[in-house]
């Protein structure tokens, strides 16, 4: 224990990621940081970072145990900042974000590459913040609040089937004309998906859904207030069109944290993915509603 000064403040780091369906798309490149140095020497104690980003450079194909990227960009944090700094790494609302066309390869090396980009854009960020930017003090605030969520009906085992059979066969066709590797990624991740949705067409078929459900719900939403900023914590993987709504009605002043208060299976989509579908849709065992449901208990805890 010792006395500490604080200050939160922003990075925005390109290059790491981004909407995993196509090159342009909804994301957020903003880094929200927490971070404590000493009162006496201004020396760097620790950091938090939220970062809404899949760490997914090394795919299901690597069996080695890594934190990908955030480990990287702790290196990195720790190269600027000072080895002893302690670093808490959050997923922000990510729910459709990843490298899938940031990355040249699936590799460590490219997991260095963008993983220190991001501690490189922390780093700089907050080596220039001011002192006048630093305070001694802060009101620390705590909220809890719970909502049952709207349930997405699954297709029937029979229509599961048949999703599946047309994904492998788009995923085949991509392979074998050449298409480029963000393309091919997304439709193996669908295929991924539909393989998903008839383990749950099955389950629900079975009951055991319904059952399972009554584990995760009501769902959690906590807040954390720490001065003038609030952390968000959303269960399962909110899409990031959410997190950037929140930011938005709050004014900047709350941002979202994915995967938080238990394991809530699956993502909370939009509408528009839900119809599009695809992996995360496949893979959701909630309907749309649930994300403006999660949305809207998040702000009337704020009072905003």
């Amino acid at each position: 224990m010792q006395p500490a000064q604080w200050a939160w403040t922003t990075a925005t780091v390109s290059g790491v990621g981004g909407y995993r369906l196509a090159p342009e798309g909804p994301a957020d490149r903003d880094a929200q940081i927490l971070a404590l140095r000493t009162v006496e020497g201004n020396r760097w104690l620790a950091v938090s970072l939220t970062y809404c980003m899949h760490p997914t450079v090394l795919h299901e194909d690597s069996f080695l145990v890594s934190a990908d990227f955030p480990a990287f960009t702790r290196l990195q944090l720790r190269e600027q900042l000072g080895p002893d700094v302690a670093i808490l790494y959050h997923m922000g609302p990510s729910g459709n974000q990843s490298p899938r066309y940031s990355v040249k390869a699936q590799t460590f090396a490219e997991a260095e590459r963008l993983g220190r980009r991001l501690g490189a854009g922390v780093a700089n960020s907050l080596l220039a913040l001011p002192d006048s930017a630093f305070s001694r003090s802060a009101i620390l605030q705590g909220r809890i609040a719970t909502t049952d969520l709207p349930r997405r009906q699954l297709p029937s085992l029979i229509e599961a089937e048949k999703l599946l059979a047309i994904s492998r066969q788009t995923y085949e066709h991509l392979k074998a004309t050449g298409a480029p590797h963000g393309p091919v990624r997304t439709a193996e991740c669908a295929v991924f998906g539909a393989e998903e949705t008839v383990s749950l067409a099955r389950a629900q078929a079975e009951g055991r859904i319904a059952r399972r459900l009554k584990d995760f719900l009501p769902a959690e939403v906590q807040i954390l207030t720490i001065g003038s900023r609030s952390l968000v914590g959303f269960p399962s993987e909110l899409f990031v069109e959410y997190g950037l709504a929140l930011r938005k009605a709050s004014r900047d002043a709350a941002f979202g944290v994915s995967l938080v208060n238990g394991d809530l299976q699956g993502y909370i989509v939009t509408p528009e993915a839900a119809q599009a579908g695809g992996y995360e849709a496949a893979n959701s065992l909630f309907a749309p509603a649930a994300g403006e449901q999660l949305l809207r208990v998040a702000l009337d805890a704020l009072s905003i």
